[in-house]
């Protein structure tokens, strides 16, 4: 019992959690992250791809065929930016189409700053993973039987979420 007490575990110690300070605006900060694979729609659809704001939780999601980065900026500069304002920062997992060079550089472009969630710490984007289950059931309060009209769907699920 005494050396479980004394023994030093091996690796590198746990720093101390650093929560995420809140943005000074709205769209200052936002999550992102893929949802899928769904079941395959008619329209060719497998994913989700949400954003979400970290001030006030508003969503934004678009129904993609697979998570190629090109869906990934039309995203932000269709819905985010274009609607919203650019954004200061990113987060999002380190997923291909997050990290690939095409991303970074239209981020560059835009001047916004982008955070990669340790890849075994989800909770770093919590928001975004917390997202995930919250459309998931409100996705499925919408879609029909055979489950394969859930893009036609998708933005009576985010107008539910969004007014919640």
């Amino acid at each position: 019992m005494h050396c479980q007490f004394h023994n030093v575990p091996p690796g590198v110690p746990v720093g101390f959690l650093n929560p995420i300070p809140p943005p000074a605006r709205p769209f200052d900060l936002i999550g992102i992250d893929h949802q899928g694979p769904l079941l395959e729609t008619p329209s060719g659809n497998l994913h989700i791809l949400f954003a979400i704001d970290y001030l006030t939780k508003w969503v934004e999601a678009v129904a993609v065929p697979s998570t190629a980065t090109c869906y990934v900026i039309k995203l932000l500069r269709e819905q985010i930016i274009n609607r919203h304002g650019v954004p200061s920062r990113i987060i999002s997992d380190p997923g291909s189409a997050f990290t690939s060079s095409e991303l970074a550089m239209e981020l560059d472009k835009w001047k916004i700053r982008h955070v990669i969630a340790t890849a075994e710490h989800p909770q770093t984007n919590g928001l975004v993973e917390r997202l995930n289950r919250t459309a998931a059931r409100a996705i499925s309060g919408f879609i029909s039987p055979t489950h394969r009209d859930w893009d036609e769907r998708l933005s009576d699920a985010v107008f539910a979420i969004n007014s919640a």
